[in-house]
Parts: C-alpha cells; sequence; structure tokens
C-alpha cells in the first residue's frame, strides 16, 4: 500500500516528531502545488486550441463549475477513485 506524504506527516505528528511531520506536510503541499500548475498549463494551451477552433463561443470557465453536468462530475469521480488506488 502507497502511503501519500500527508498520511506520513500525520504518522510522524502522532509520534510527536513535529519537524519531520512538517517537512512532509510541506512535500505534499509542494506536490499539489505543481500538479495544479501543470494543470493550469494544459488548461490555457487547451483554450487557446479551443477559440482557435471556436472563437466566438469561447468563454473562460477557470475557477467555475459553469459546463458541468452530472455526467461530467460521475467521470470526475471515476478519475480520482482510480488515481487514489
Amino acid at each position: 500500500m502507497k502511503m501519500e506524504n500527508e498520511e506520513i506527516a500525520e504518522s510522524y505528528f502522532q509520534e510527536e516528531d513535529y519537524e519531520k511531520a512538517m517537512k512532509f506536510i510541506q512535500l505534499e503541499r509542494l506536490y499539489h502545488e505543481q500538479l495544479l500548475a501543470n494543470l493550469s498549463a494544459i488548461q490555457e494551451q487547451w483554450e487557446t486550441k479551443w477559440k482557435t477552433v471556436q472563437p466566438q463561443t469561447v468563454t473562460p470557465l477557470r475557477n467555475s463549475e459553469k459546463g458541468f453536468n452530472g455526467e461530467d462530475f460521475e467521470r470526475l469521480t471515476k478519475i480520482c477513485a482510480t488515481h487514489q488506488e
């Protein structure tokens, strides 16, 4: 079973090894910040491509749930569940 940095940090915290706990939680934060940066870059590339295909209909969807339906969220839920495994 793979342990995430957050779980490792929690384990060290419970053992009162606060220095190691802080280091692992910082690693987890850096991981997520990098992941968000990568996703933002991909989104910008895709929006640029989308604008060249349909320039009149494009409105930025950043930080919005606009345009998502139940099927989209169901697909996202499956992806997240698979990713956690």
